[in-house]
């Protein structure tokens, strides 16, 4: 079993409360999108993996709230994923996509 690559060996630095969560997506996703504009392209789709799996607890407790963000950081990883010749990881995007394609519930 292939596991994807992480920016810190697996582990993140310190103890980061899962608060910050939806910052430490941002940050992945920025630091993805300096990555791909320097050409790092294999380096930047592990960014955005590794934001999407930092994000998906959040986004599937407050879809509405992180929707934007996930968004992004899978458009860009399932696009650099289709550029590198490289499978998306299913595993990845499964519990993530389902609630994406439906998009946000009706008001009211």
């Amino acid at each position: 079993m292939r596991t994807r690559p992480s920016l810190y060996g697996g582990r993140r630095p310190g103890r980061i409360p899962t608060t910050f969560n939806p910052d430490f997506a941002t940050s992945l996703g920025t630091l993805g999108l300096v990555l791909v504009a320097n050409g790092r392209a294999a380096e930047a789709r592990a960014c955005f993996a590794e934001g999407i799996g930092v994000l998906t607890p959040a986004f599937l407790a407050l879809p509405e709230a992180h929707q934007p963000l996930i968004a992004v950081l899978v458009e860009e990883y399932q696009r650099l994923s289709a550029e590198l010749g490289e499978a998306p990881d299913a595993a990845l995007l499964g519990p993530v996509l389902p609630l994406l394609n439906a998009g946000p519930e009706p008001c009211g």
